[in-house]
């Protein structure tokens, strides 16, 4: 069995305009925040305590997506 690894967060610096949504936006129940930029981004820092989403949000969301896609939808747009 692979093990896995924790997932790492950086703390970024957009060099120019960036475009914020939030996935809820394209996806109700998604709140996965998603920022979009054409210029560079640097990286400041290291997020040591971030906390991710409780397994019952995961679960909604989760849930949420299958709806969409047995309704045909593209939960997922880029």
């Amino acid at each position: 069995m692979a093990s896995r690894r924790a997932p790492v967060h950086f703390e970024l610096y957009a060099e120019g305009p960036y475009l914020h949504r939030t996935r809820a936006d394209l996806a109700p129940g998604n709140p996965t925040r998603s920022y979009r930029s054409t210029a560079p981004v640097r990286v400041i820092g290291e997020i040591d305590d971030w906390q991710g989403h409780p397994p019952e949000q995961v679960e909604t969301m989760l849930a949420n997506l299958r709806r969409l896609r047995e309704a045909g939808a593209a939960p997922i747009i880029d």
